[in-house]
């Protein structure tokens, strides 16, 4: 009888130490968790805040996310889930090399910065200077 009582306190000594384990476990990763979110935000309020044009283009050439400087000098925001295509974006006579330049980057070679001008919504021709990279796996590609 005793060596029962004695093996059910070690057991439940047991059960609470992996419980408050696994309390701690929970609570690293829910601390982990809120700093990434943090990190994100902050990165996010980064390239939503620059001066400077900051968007992601797909293989395909739509523009999947732009930010306030590149909406406000496009006058483009997304109305396509997939957003604009640079052949809606990028003056006709230079559609071809825009879709060259990014079959170039895309096959890992480093493009060096060049200019393209576009149409903004409201019909005025603008010069973008480009710097093209490569994002793969949350990463950006190195120079």
């Amino acid at each position: 009888m005793t060596l029962l009582l004695i093996a059910a306190l070690l057991i439940g000594a047991t059960c609470c130490a992996i419980s408050a384990a696994r309390a701690r476990k929970k609570t690293s990763e829910d601390a982990a968790n809120a700093a990434l979110r943090a990190s994100e935000e902050k990165y996010r309020q980064v390239v939503e805040n620059a001066n400077d044009i900051i968007f992601i283009v797909d293989p395909d050439g739509y523009c999947l996310s732009m930010n306030r400087a590149g909406r406000e000098t496009s006058g483009y925001v997304a109305e396509d889930p997939r957003g604009i295509n640079l052949k809606h974006l990028v003056v006709p006579e230079q559609v071809e090399t825009a879709f060259s330049q990014l079959q170039r980057v895309l096959a890992g070679e480093a493009v060096p910065s060049f200019e393209l001008d576009i149409i903004s919504k409201a019909g005025k021709r603008l010069t973008l200077e480009l710097d093209v990279r490569v994002i793969r796996g949350g990463s950006l590609s190195p120079r």
